[in-house]
């Protein structure tokens, strides 16, 4: 996945002309051209440096198309910051970089399965998800996230179901989880099958849990890196 992704995107999509590195908060210009925000503010500068200060347009660096800003009552040295920013690009900047090293299921690592594959990203909460746990842990609570499907050789964006999975056995909505038999419950399943279980918390509660566990593990994980480092 990481070969496909890195090599589907063209590296000039995401350099800017005038640095020619990857861009920084990429800015667009009226005429669709990005540039770098320091970059661009950089060149108005030194494109309109000894002309009069009634000066209210720039040409474009790459089609010299003429350029205004928004707000001409601002020094030109902010007129880069009022172009908008390009979240297209930084999307593809963030996917390029996260395809870069394997891709494994949060949730599972949290419980100890360090190496399973992901097949969805959830953007909004910046996080990976396998089959299992995008259906038993992200889906029941989080209805409106961005979702990406990782698994093939194009990601793409996936149309998302709003409603909770329901139990096959009584038709409702499965929104427990039993922790001592790892799986996804509704209301009547806990009645019936799960008195006697230790812990079948609402899944919302289970979620906040599981992230709660992970924060923990990567704080500990940075402070024993930190503290071998003293030590060495």
């Amino acid at each position: 996945m990481a070969t496909s992704v890195s090599s589907e995107l063209d590296s000039h999509l995401l350099e800017c002309p005038i640095c020619l590195e990857q861009l920084q908060l990429p800015k667009s210009l009226p005429c669709l051209h990005s540039f770098c925000q320091d970059c661009l503010g950089t060149y108005i500068t030194k494109e309109l440096s000894g002309k009069m200060m009634s000066t209210t347009s720039f040409p474009c660096p790459i089609c010299r198309m003429t350029t205004s800003p928004v707000q001409l009552a601002e020094s030109r040295a902010k007129w880069a910051e009022q172009f908008p920013t390009n979240s297209l690009i930084q999307d593809l900047i963030q996917l390029k970089e996260r395809s870069s090293e394997p891709l494994y299921c949060k949730p599972c690592q949290t419980k100890g399965n360090l190496n399973n594959p992901a097949s969805y990203w959830c953007k909004t909460m910046n996080e990976n998800f396998c089959n299992i746990c995008k259906l038993e842990l992200h889906d029941i609570i989080h209805t409106e996230c961005d979702i990406l499907d990782v698994t093939g050789n194009h990601s793409k964006r996936l149309n998302r179901e709003t409603s909770a999975p329901r139990c096959y056995q009584h038709g409702e909505k499965m929104v427990r989880y039993c922790e001592d038999h790892q799986r996804l419950c509704c209301n009547e399943c806990v009645i019936e099958d799960h008195r006697s279980c230790g812990k079948v918390p609402k899944m919302k509660e289970y979620c906040h849990k599981v992230k709660a566990g992970s924060q923990l593990e990567d704080m500990q994980a940075a402070l024993k890196k930190g503290n071998d480092r003293l030590n060495s």
